[in-house]
């Protein structure tokens, strides 16, 4: 008889498990899982805004684009992208939004057409934070532009005016200027002939005039890429707006090497003048500016022009608040009720092994 009991006993306990086992069993399963998903429809909306920084008037410059906004549900969603307008080209990869507390409450990730946050597990109750990148201008815009940027996030757009300055008019003179041939590719290692340098006569006439040019630190000239342009026309600011391009062999180029060349001009005639084309690849990634020189004999004229590398580092803080009363919780395995089943599992297992044991005893 009380092996019986014991049997009996065993049995109960068997049965409480598979009951209990149940009740719980489907937190425990999802404790991993963020509750919610960016598309739940009774999660209150992210709100948002952009700034641009005043720099970005200046056509060539770089400038700071700021996101900020709140999320009253961030423990429901996963993050939300921002899509950014076509004429930026953003010069920032990727950043950390931290905390006060130093804890990474989400990951930005830019690209050519998308700023991404993506959440993590401390991203709980309310956020307001702030998201910052450095852009520059694509090749669309011109100065004196007025350009209205649009940027579009969970369902809602923004627009930014920013009216370009014009640009003074240039002296008739000879110049030397320098640009990245890809505003996008100024945080990449060693671009091969990222760098674009141009070098103008000024009007003709001009006769028996060479130039001799010198690379700084950094950058290595492409001998096999040294061309002329002949402009013919001119806009109010010196910009031409007729050239055409030198045929083969018409610039005749005394030397070169990876730092310097020397190129013997053809005669420039009057209401005209000559531009210089050349290219120089990055050997230095570390460095933040690449300069050139050049000096034209006779005349003695010597010019200098600098290429900066942006600073492309984003920055991100977020304030947190804590979920209110009945608010989903993080993703922490112990902070879900799910756990508790399994040593109740246990627990009831070996009572009932137990019991039997000692019924077999008797």
């Amino acid at each position: 008889m009380p092996r019986n009991r014991a049997l009996v006993a065993a049995g109960l306990a068997l049965l409480v498990l598979l009951l209990a086992v149940p009740a719980v069993a489907p937190q425990a399963l999802t404790a991993w899982a963020r509750p919610g998903t960016t598309n739940d429809s009774h999660a209150e909306p992210v709100t948002w805004s952009v700034t641009v920084d005043e720099a970005a008037t200046s056509r060539w410059g770089t400038f700071d684009v700021a996101l900020t906004w709140t999320d009253p549900a961030a423990s429901t969603r996963d993050g939300f992208v921002l899509d950014l307008p076509a004429e930026l080209v953003p010069l920032t990869d990727t950043f950390d939004v931290r905390a006060a507390t130093g804890q990474v409450v989400a990951r930005a990730a830019v690209d050519d057409g998308a700023l991404t946050l993506t959440y993590t597990d401390h991203a709980l109750g309310t956020l307001t934070g702030t998201a910052t990148f450095v852009a520059g201008w694509d090749d669309g815009p011109s100065p004196g532009e007025d350009i209205t940027l649009t940027f579009s996030a969970v369902g809602t757009t923004v627009d930014v005016a920013i009216s370009l300055d014009a640009e003074d008019e240039d002296s008739p003179g000879p110049r030397l200027y320098g640009y990245w041939r890809d505003r996008a590719i100024e945080d990449t290692a060693s671009p091969e002939a990222a760098l674009q340098w141009r070098v103008v006569t000024g009007r003709g006439p001009v006769r028996d005039t060479v130039i001799d040019t010198e690379l700084g630190d950094g950058h290595r000239l492409d001998c096999t890429g040294i061309t002329g342009r002949l402009q013919t026309a001119f806009e109010a600011n010196g910009d031409a707006s007729a050239a055409h391009d030198l045929p083969a062999g018409a610039l005749d180029v005394v030397s070169c090497d990876g730092s310097g060349f020397t190129v013997d001009l053809p005669e420039v005639e009057p209401g005209t003048a000559l531009m210089v084309l050349f290219s120089s690849t990055v050997t230095d990634p570390a460095r933040t500016d690449y300069s050139t020189s050049a000096g034209f004999a006779p005349g003695s004229r010597d010019l200098n022009s600098t290429i900066e590398r942006a600073t492309s580092i984003g920055t991100g803080s977020v304030a947190v608040s804590e979920p209110t009363a009945g608010a989903s919780q993080p993703r922490a395995f112990l902070q879900s009720p799910g756990w508790l089943w399994l040593p109740l599992a246990l627990l009831a297992l070996g009572g009932s092994t137990l019991l039997y044991r000692l019924a077999r005893r008797r």
